[in-house]
């Protein structure tokens, strides 16, 4: 049994008791006393799967929650028994009751497909939102210039839909890294400010019937359920749009279009290269439901060729990819997309 221990002096929270502190620094908001440590369950539980330990946090820690990181454990367990073990999760506090005059809501951004999206879908709020970037996840906490250039491009879109900025500095990554720990990374930093807000909301990354094309995936419509607290729940959305209906969607407004950043190349970021699997399958996407390339690659070049560079022992851009195929066969407009029928024959003869 492991035990950790968590240190907070106002902004930077500490995690102890693996081999390097794990920290965090919050910034855009002041951080009150954490009267609750459910976000260390989160950021620990991938760990301890992988590496087969139980452990105690050494504060408190709702029942709730220490109930659905069980049930999270069995899950990942049952999936893959030869990778996971089910870890025995305790806390030796009950929390207090949470603290009164919290903001009713939270909205995790990081300038993708799918959050730009959900925040499009929202619309303007009438009354200023509040916007987490984990600085941590998509670049690294260690790396300033980029992230910086992000909080550049991303500006004018959260300002034309009325949200101030929150900001968490992390290297939890280090604790909550591999595919089953993707949904746990972003449950801990959004349960940090669960002392501020009720609740959190996140863009699912896929709908229910590509999850089961992508399983196994740390961030599912079985699993993203168990993000929940008796305080402070963490809710997916717009897990029935599929990519390419959200890649339409953000087309047609120039603030998101521009600010959109969704590279796999971390020497670009926060643009776009152009030619890695996930611009290329994005700009397959915006050539289907729009017609044309937006001028947000480095190279906005397209041809046939290019198709290749989508593995096909990739579920997750395969399952893409077949979505983009279907909507153009079933439309008539496979012409759109030269050498689209060709790599669906591909992935069909695999």
């Amino acid at each position: 049994m492991k035990h950790f221990q968590v240190v907070q002096t106002g902004n930077r929270v500490e995690l102890a008791g693996w081999e390097e502190p794990i920290f965090y620094e919050v910034s855009g908001v002041d951080l009150p006393p954490l009267t609750n440590y459910a976000f260390a369950v989160w950021h620990i539980l991938p760990k301890a799967l992988a590496e087969h330990f139980d452990f105690t946090i050494d504060g408190p820690v709702d029942a709730e929650t220490l109930a659905n990181a069980t049930r999270m454990a069995r899950t990942w367990e049952l999936w893959q028994p030869r990778v996971f073990r089910a870890a025995t999760v305790r806390a030796t506090v009950t929390p207090p009751p949470p603290p009164p005059g919290r903001m009713s809501e939270l909205t995790l951004y990081s300038a993708g497909i799918d959050s730009t999206h959900m925040l499009l879908s929202r619309g303007r709020l009438d009354r200023p939102g509040s916007a987490l970037t984990i600085h941590g996840m998509d670049y690294s906490h260690e790396t300033q210039r980029p992230f910086d250039e992000l909080l550049e491009i991303t500006g004018p879109l959260l300002t034309r839909l009325n949200y101030r900025r929150i900001f968490v500095r992390s290297n939890a990554i280090r604790l909550a890294h591999g595919f089953h720990g993707w949904g746990m990374l972003l449950a801990g930093h959004a349960f940090l400010l669960s002392g501020l807000f009720g609740s959190a909301l996140f863009a699912a990354d896929s709908t229910w019937e590509e999850d089961m094309a992508i399983f196994p995936w740390g961030s599912n419509h079985v699993t993203d359920r168990y993000f929940s607290g008796y305080d402070f729940h963490l809710r997916p959305q717009h897990d029935t749009v599929t990519r390419s209906e959200k890649v339409a969607a953000i087309a047609a407004v120039p603030d998101a279009l521009r600010s959109v950043s969704f590279c796999k190349d971390r020497s670009v970021r926060p643009y776009n290269c152009g030619v890695c699997t996930k611009c290329v399958r994005t700009k397959v996407m915006f050539l289907l439901m729009t017609g044309a390339i937006p001028s947000i690659f480095h190279n906005n070049s397209y041809s046939e060729r290019l198709l290749e560079v989508l593995p096909l022992n990739d579920r997750s851009e395969t399952s893409f990819l077949v979505d983009v195929y279907q909507r153009a066969r079933d439309s008539g407009r496979l012409e759109l997309v030269p050498g689209l029928e060709q790599r669906m024959a591909d992935i069909r003869q695999w």
